[in-house]
């Protein structure tokens, strides 16, 4: 089974319609970009967390690492019960709804990071959490590169859809400079001589063309 684990910018219907079209399945972190979608799906968990999820049918997993001064727990839920959504059958192949949980210890300080999935497969958490942890791998270390090479943190664009509109330029961006093989430097020193020089600018963003 091919599993495309994609983060909320990708939550969009037509996006789903390709993903079954093409044979494959999703795992597709929900957010604020789908407003009604994200309240609902999250309003679920938090009542069947808060009743310990009896007399709701669905599969949990969870799993513990431990590495240098740090303790990561990772805890999974995955559901069918799709009735509490708003027209469910408009998203393409959509099965179940889901809930990760990342918690760390680290130096004595606890984090906690949940994020709500809409799921195309069967609910079962194994493979629920196989697919998010992969992606939460990925993004993490794109998330790196980013702020080293871009300084994506300082960014303080907050007003209307801004802060999406660049990330997605920001990744763009970044794409660009991994193909680009010409140049044998680091993504920071490929981005610093496309400042410097136009023609390499135009070089790398000649692949929109």
């Amino acid at each position: 089974m091919t599993i495309d684990a994609i983060d909320a910018m990708g939550c969009q219907k037509k996006i789903t319609k390709k993903i079954i079209s093409a044979g494959a399945d999703y795992a597709i972190a929900v957010k604020g970009n789908q407003k009604y979608l994200f309240e609902d799906v999250k309003y679920f968990f938090s009542v069947a967390e808060q009743a310990n999820c009896k007399n709701v049918k669905h599969d949990y997993f969870e799993a513990t690492n431990k590495g240098y001064r740090r303790i990561e727990t990772r805890r999974y839920w995955i559901t069918n019960h799709l009735e509490y959504l708003v027209a469910p059958e408009s998203w393409a192949g959509l099965q179940c709804i889901g809930m990760a949980e990342n918690e760390t210890l680290r130096d004595a300080k606890k984090t906690i990071e949940k994020r709500c999935f809409i799921v195309s497969f069967a609910a079962e958490t194994k493979v629920f959490g196989n697919a998010v942890r992969r992606h939460w791998s990925i993004e993490n270390s794109l998330h790196w590169v980013l702020d080293m090479s871009f300084r994506d943190d300082e960014c303080r664009i907050r007003k209307n859809n801004g802060a999406e509109i660049f990330g997605v330029v920001r990744r763009l961006a970044l794409n660009f400079l991994k193909e680009e093989k010409s140049n044998k430097r680091g993504i920071k020193g490929k981005l610093y001589r496309a400042v410097l020089g136009i023609a390499y600018a135009e070089k790398l963003f000649s692949r929109l063309f």
